[in-house]
C-alpha cells in the first residue's frame, strides 16, 4: 500500500515522497542526503500507554482501517502465512485460500485484533488488571500496533496534502522516517508550523 501510494505521488508530482512510511534503520541509513541542514528527532513520550483502545480514533478502529487499506491496495482476498520456522516467517497475499499455510482474510485479522484488545490483562504483584487504555508493553504485537497506529495519521496527513495539491509541502517530508514512536525528519525547515 505504501509503495503504491508513493509511486502515485511520484507520478503525479515528479517527487520522491517517503511520507513517514514505517521503515527500519537500514532504509534510513541508505537514504542519507548529501547535504543535511536540518534534523529533527523525537520520541513520543508514553505513546503506547496513551493510545485509546476504543472510540473513533481508538486502536481497534484505526487498525481496522489500515487493514482495509492493505487489502484494497493488494487487491487480494487473503494473506497466507507459511510454515513458521526460526529462520523465516513468510506471508503471501493471494486471491484464494491455500492449503500450504494458514490463511486469513481481513475479517479474521480484525476479529483477532479486537479479541486481543478486549482481553488484554496485566499482572502487577499478585493482582491481575484488565487493560483499558494503551498497548501493554511487552505484548508481542505492541511495536507493530503502535507503528501502524501512527502510520494511519501520517498517511491521512500526506493524502490530505496531495488532495490540496500541496506538493511543495509533501516534498519537504521526502526524507522523514519513523519507527514505532521515534521520528527523524531531515531538512524540514518549517516543521514547527505543523506542531
Amino acid at each position: 500500500m505504501c509503495r503504491i501510494e508513493q509511486n502515485g505521488f511520484s507520478l503525479r508530482a515528479g517527487i520522491r515522497c517517503c511520507c513517514f512510511w514505517p521503515t527500519d534503520s537500514f532504509e534510513f541509513a541508505i537514504n542519507i542526503l548529501d547535504k543535511i541542514y536540518s534534523v529533527f528527532a523525537a520520541d513520543i513520550k508514553k505513546c503506547s500507554e496513551s493510545i485509546p483502545l476504543s472510540g473513533e480514533f481508538g486502536l481497534k478502529n484505526v487498525l481496522s482501517q489500515v487493514i482495509d487499506w492493505a487489502f484494497e491496495a493488494t487487491q487480494k482476498s487473503y494473506i497466507v502465512f507459511h510454515e513458521i520456522r526460526l529462520k523465516a516467517k513468510k506471508g503471501l497475499w493471494t486471491y484464494n485460500m491455500r492449503n500450504d499455510g494458514i490463511a486469513f482474510d481481513k475479517n479474521i485479522i480484525k476479529f483477532i485484533i479486537y479479541w486481543l484488545c478486549d482481553n488484554m490483562h496485566v499482572k502487577l504483584g499478585d493482582r491481575i488488571w484488565k487493560q483499558i487504555v494503551g498497548i501493554p508493553m511487552g505484548f508481542f504485537s505492541s511495536p507493530i500496533w503502535c507503528n501502524l497506529y501512527l502510520f494511519y495519521f501520517e498517511y491521512k496527513f500526506c493524502i490530505r496534502l496531495a488532495k490540496l495539491n500541496r506538493w511543495d509541502l509533501l516534498q519537504m517530508f521526502s526524507f522523514s522516517f519513523h519507527y514505532v514512536d521515534d521520528f527523524c525528519l531531515k531538512n524540514v525547515v518549517i516543521l514547527f508550523h505543523f506542531l
